[in-house]
């Protein structure tokens, strides 16, 4: 029996599977030699090899995609112009019966930017003026749902992620164009950043002479009231001293007025006739 390879049909062509049933319809037969009558001994046994046949060889060709890049209708002036911004982020294996088109990274980085997400539904109720009713079904309602709930999530992922793939994963060109933006933008945020010290540094400088002029004016005016205090003080002490002399001066006149009053009423008392009470 004569055993033949596995054969892929797409990549085979017909000539090489009619070429291999041909010579497999003309391999003769070969017929084996007569059995000997006589018997053989135990010593002497006769071996008969067996008649190898040899498959076949088929030559595979390789399938080109030429025939498949060709384009059976060239594309318009309109065709070439359209760029489909909308393309899905992860496609299918690739189908040589499909000729696709190359997917470019500015079409999945831009493709959320003018995304505005539908209103969500609520799923447990049918919406004004439906009623709830027996035929009320929630699956489109969720599926709606859902879909808004990824086109929010991808915007967001490639709003935190796209941005850094640029580097790695562009064009020579893109990087280029990427490292004169980072190179300005540095640049940028440097003279910014100088801007924002110096006016920062001419603010200080402002509020701090501000705060020295209160502080000189602060201390200014603390003088002068210690001063307008010691003053006040001073007059309230001179004016205690002379009040407290006065009293000291009217005291001593006062005794000295009454030890005369006495002298004089004793004088004429009738029991100090011999004058000799003093």
């Amino acid at each position: 029996m004569t055993v033949l390879p596995f054969l892929d049909i797409k990549a085979t062509p017909v000539q090489s599977l009619d070429t291999a049933l041909s010579s497999r319809q003309s391999a003769p037969e070969t017929a084996l030699p007569p059995c000997s009558s006589t018997r053989l001994t135990s010593s002497k046994r006769v071996s008969i090899t067996p008649i190898r046949i040899q498959t076949p060889k088929i030559k595979i060709l390789p399938r080109s995609d030429t025939t498949l890049r060709h384009l059976p209708v060239p594309k318009s002036a309109a065709v070439q112009a359209h760029n489909g911004i909308w393309k899905p982020l992860i496609r299918e294996p690739a189908d040589y019966d499909y000729l696709w088109e190359p997917l470019q990274r500015e079409d999945i980085r831009h493709q959320y930017d003018q995304y505005v997400p539908p209103q969500r539904l609520t799923t447990s109720r049918p919406d004004e003026p439906y009623r709830m009713s027996s035929r009320f079904e929630t699956q489109d309602r969720h599926f709606h749902n859902y879909r808004r709930t990824q086109a929010m999530q991808q915007k967001q992922w490639n709003k935190d992620h796209i941005q850094y793939t640029i580097y790695p994963y562009s064009q020579i060109a893109e990087r280029e164009s990427y490292n004169k933006y980072m190179r300005t933008s540095l640049k940028e945020q440097i003279k910014e950043k100088i801007q924002f010290d110096k006016t920062e540094r001419g603010r200080k400088n402002l509020e701090c002479q501000s705060i020295i002029e209160k502080d000189r004016q602060d201390l200014e005016q603390y003088k002068q009231k210690q001063q307008q205090r010691a003053k006040y003080l001073l007059e309230f002490t001179t004016k205690n001293k002379e009040l407290m002399e006065n009293k000291w001066a009217h005291d001593r006149w006062n005794r000295v007025h009454q030890w005369h009053v006495e002298r004089v009423i004793l004088a004429d008392d009738p029991i100090n006739w011999s004058k000799t009470l003093t």
